[in-house]
């Protein structure tokens, strides 16, 4: 192998580097998310089984430890809420339940109930349309924009639109936040984790990542994803 052969092959692996890490971090988010639902979560479904054959065993004439044991049966409940919630969010089992339609109506909104946000959001049938990599991707797209948008834009309002169109998922995120100044952003080399995040996604499903923005008039995020329609047997 010739040394320009040899730096065209380490310019190859350092390009595929980011998608590897990212295929690497699913599959270890879903092995934590598997271990937190099964394990974790049933332990906590026993204690709570057991703390309430333990107040059914009580004296009725004790009403203080009655309270307690209703305090405690409260507190579990939401500790096990917030366990399934942590599962669902490293890897949602409703995409592989469901499939990714209602995967997204339920992050939709999950973000519309507990973050305060006006979401108008349509979406195209996606059950049978096959993509280059992992559909867990656009799940993560969006998941990772909505939280950009939580944490930093400070917007009020989102329009989301995911469209089939011929052999294309046209996908179209818009806010009405604070924006920012894309040419400084791409000037210093980086446009955020989040977003550099979004666009290596884009890259494993083989799309095309645009953005627009300005202080003070929203941003605009547009994603071209190429997709083939499963056929029927």
């Amino acid at each position: 192998m010739t040394e320009l052969e040899e730096l065209e092959r380490l310019k190859e692996a350092v390009a595929a580097l980011p998608q590897r890490i990212l295929q690497a971090k699913e599959q270890e988010d879903e092995r934590i998310a598997r271990e937190i639902h099964d394990d974790l979560g049933q332990s906590l479904a026993t204690l709570k089984i057991l703390i309430q054959a333990a107040e059914q065993e009580s004296t009725q004439d004790n009403k203080t430890a009655k309270i307690s044991f209703s305090r405690i049966i409260d507190y579990l409940n939401t500790i096990i809420e917030k366990t399934r919630h942590l599962a669902s969010q490293l890897r949602p089992s409703n995409l592989q339940i469901l499939g990714l339609n209602a995967a997204l109506k339920t992050l939709v909104d999950d973000f519309r109930c507990k973050k305060d946000l006006k979401i108008q959001f349509t979406c195209s049938r996606l059950g049978r349309l096959i993509f280059e990599g992992d559909r867990i991707n656009l799940y993560r797209i969006l998941q990772e924009a909505l939280t950009n948008i939580v944490r930093h834009a400070k917007a009020s309002q989102v329009v989301i639109s995911i469209k089939k169109n011929r052999n294309n998922l046209h996908i179209c995120i818009n806010d009405n936040g604070r924006g920012f100044k894309i040419f400084t952003k791409v000037n210093q080399g980086s446009l955020g984790l989040g977003l550099s995040t979004m666009q290596e996604r884009v890259r494993l499903l083989g799309g095309k990542f645009t953005i627009d923005t300005q202080q003070g008039k929203g941003t605009d995020i547009k994603i071209l994803i190429p997709v083939t329609v499963e056929q029927k047997n």
